[in-house]
């Protein structure tokens, strides 16, 4: 294959990456998570002339609590990635997210389902902070098929401690799954 953008690894190659997920679940309504990355960024792994360049991590913790149809899931994450050859990080992040919904059924599957979601993110490299505000309105008129509309609104955005333009936008959506 082609070589990918700043490697000479051929795309579909690269160093190895290893992935682990393991789920406590009661099947009564409650379920928790973890989640472990580690290894070399494959599209980032070497320069043109071989340097090693990033080695990265990333380690998250997650919970889904349902109490008949009303659900609250949430989670957290940290990212790391390193300067391989010098040991210096070149990001750092971390994010986080809470949300509730109440699926309504229909012939007993999901019918119309609204969300409320909350998350944070931060980069310590470049001491940038974001929360966000997601509602969203999914209908699934079908199995496998699902229509959304979405209200996104960045309700603070500061780097190094100064305001940044906030963000807010509609999303209308339409997903066929098989």
């Amino acid at each position: 294959g082609a070589p990918t953008a700043g490697t000479m690894a051929p795309e579909g190659y690269g160093p190895p990456n290893y992935n682990f997920r393991l789920v406590l679940d009661t099947l009564k309504g409650i379920a928790l998570g973890g989640f472990f990355r580690g290894g070399k960024d494959d599209l980032t792994s070497k320069t043109a002339t071989g340097t090693p360049i990033n080695k990265m991590s990333a380690f998250a913790v997650d919970a889904l609590v349902e109490l008949g149809d009303f659900g609250i899931r949430g989670a957290l994450v940290n990212t790391k990635n390193k300067v391989d050859a010098t040991g210096v990080i070149n990001s750092e992040d971390t994010g986080r997210y809470g949300e509730a919904f109440y699926t309504f059924k229909k012939n007993e599957r999901p019918w119309i389902v609204p969300l409320l979601r909350f998350d944070s993110t931060k980069d310590k490299i470049a001491d940038r902070k974001k929360n966000n505000l997601v509602a969203n309105l999914s209908y699934y008129p079908r199995e496998n098929v699902r229509a959304f509309v979405e209200h996104y609104n960045e309700l603070s955005d500061k780097k190094a401690g100064v305001k940044q333009t906030k963000d807010a936008r509609w999303t209308i959506q339409f997903e066929v799954g098989f």
